[in-house]
């Protein structure tokens, strides 16, 4: 009986970090469902207040953990929350981002700006940077459009904030 409560904690566990769950959960009917159970907690006032600082705090996301390839790209949506998406050099991925704005930030890990390759081609920009190894991480800022050449660039331009650690 145990091993079959483990079986099932460790699929739910697994379904819990997908694109569909983190869509769904952010879409008009999760926000309401959610509001929803905490004005069973909370007063319905009290609910969305709550929901409002839920909102605002930034929603940090290692892009390494994500399933990725050259080939199939991790298609990220940041438009429903602000989001500290970390990326690290040491370990290579491939990340789609769509609606990446002023209050995102990408944090690159383990790289200098001067390092980092920054091109823009049909309404998107692209990021590409390596651990002198091979390994090569790109990033797409899908809409983000502009003469992008450098990492300053795209910060100056308010489009959302690269960092570096």
């Amino acid at each position: 009986m145990l091993e079959a409560r483990v079986g099932f904690a460790e699929a739910y566990t697994n379904t819990l970090d997908t694109q569909e769950r983190i869509d769904a959960f952010a879409s008009p009917e999760g926000q309401a469902s959610v509001r929803g159970v905490m004005a069973r907690i909370f007063s319905e006032k009290d609910a969305s207040d709550e929901l409002s600082d839920l909102q605002g705090a930034l929603v940090p996301v290692a892009l390494d953990t994500l399933d990725s390839s050259d080939a199939t790209p991790f298609h990220f949506d940041v438009g429903t929350d602000s989001f500290l998406l970390f990326d690290d050099v040491a370990q290579q991925s491939h990340t789609w981002i769509e609606n990446f704005s002023d209050d995102d930030t990408l944090q690159l890990v383990g790289v200098l700006a001067e390092d980092v390759a920054v091109s823009t081609d049909d309404q998107a920009t692209y990021i590409a940077f390596d651990d002198g190894l091979g390994a090569v991480s790109k990033i797409a800022l899908v809409g983000v459009s502009g003469d992008f050449t450098s990492v300053g660039q795209i910060n100056s331009a308010g489009v959302g904030e690269l960092t570096f650690e």
